[in-house]
């Protein structure tokens, strides 16, 4: 009997329910790729073209199962139409849900408390970097932390300045400001030494830096007397080489910045474990340099 055309309504349900998916190779192998092949006839007669016994094989599978073989046993029908129906009833729907277009999620409105949000966390990222590097001196070494914009960074120190956290500092000429905290310990020196004074603050600036060397104050009072200020910190033992190495550096930078007149100070905070019974600083002192011991609590 001549073979019969499969209806090309039934062929399309064959591909569409598939997927073009052999499903002896996924019987066989759970292999769920797409296959080049054709559509079997189940009970290899041509002419039933029912759609109960059609099914998409890969090319290798479709000569396997028509070839007849005497010494191995071939596929069955209802095992292949097992395979089928199982790849028709359980892998299939994943195949397509898998392909479908995912709609985009709904765009959610941000609200002006989550704004705020933003805003308070990156203001403490602004004073962790200050906690750990000191003074800041460059808005674009901000920026890289936060990873946002200059300006923005601009606008959470002008913010945090206003909020009494962050100090803004200017040198004189200079368009170049630095930035740092308030309650950092070399600023919470420079505070208690100005309170000792007995004139007011006519002029100040703080954390200065030119080339390589950096003054931590600049202080002018009411009745012209000029200080510079070094600190430092000693948290257990205080020696006279240290102290005498940090006297020099402020004496270099004084000759850069050009304020060889003003008074020398420095400040070392200590606390309840530092040792300092061996430091006489009355040796240490020497003319125009003030060295002061500051409790830190």
């Amino acid at each position: 009997m001549s073979r019969k055309k499969i209806p090309p309504q039934t062929e399309m349900q064959v591909l569409t329910s598939s997927r073009r998916r052999c499903c002896i190779c996924f019987g066989l192998n759970r292999d769920v790729r797409v296959k080049v092949g054709q559509i079997a006839h189940l009970d290899r007669d041509n002419t039933n073209t029912a759609l109960d016994n059609l099914a998409f094989f890969c090319f290798e599978h479709h000569d396997r199962y028509d070839s007849r073989t005497s010494q191995s046993k071939n596929f069955s029908i209802s095992e292949v139409k097992s395979y089928r129906d199982e790849l028709y009833r359980s892998v299939v729907p994943i195949i397509e849900r898998s392909s479908a277009p995912v709609a985009p999620p709904p765009a959610v409105p941000i609200s002006p408390d989550f704004e705020a949000y933003k805003a308070v966390e990156q203001k403490k990222i602004i004073r962790e970097v200050l906690t750990d590097r000191g003074p800041v001196i460059s808005l674009s070494y901000l920026s890289h932390h936060l990873r946002v914009s200059i300006s923005l960074v601009d606008r959470l120190l002008y913010e945090l300045a206003l909020e009494g956290a962050v100090r803004i500092d200017r040198a004189r000429g200079s368009a170049r400001k630095t930035y740092s905290l308030v309650s950092s310990i070399e600023n919470r020196l420079i505070d208690t030494f100005i309170g000792s004074l007995p004139d007011t603050i006519s002029y100040e600036n703080r954390h200065i830096r030119k080339r390589n060397h950096e003054l931590d104050a600049v202080l002018e009072t009411s009745s012209g007397a000029t200080y510079v200020i070094e600190t430092m910190l000693a948290r257990e033992r205080i020696t006279r080489s240290a102290i005498g190495r940090r006297i020099e550096r402020l004496e270099r930078a004084k000759v850069e910045m050009r304020l060889q007149d003003a008074t020398s100070v420095l400040l070392i905070g200590i606390g309840e474990t530092t040792d300092r019974d061996d430091v006489d600083l009355k040796l240490i002192e020497k003319q125009s340099v003030l060295v002061k011991f500051i409790e830190i609590k």
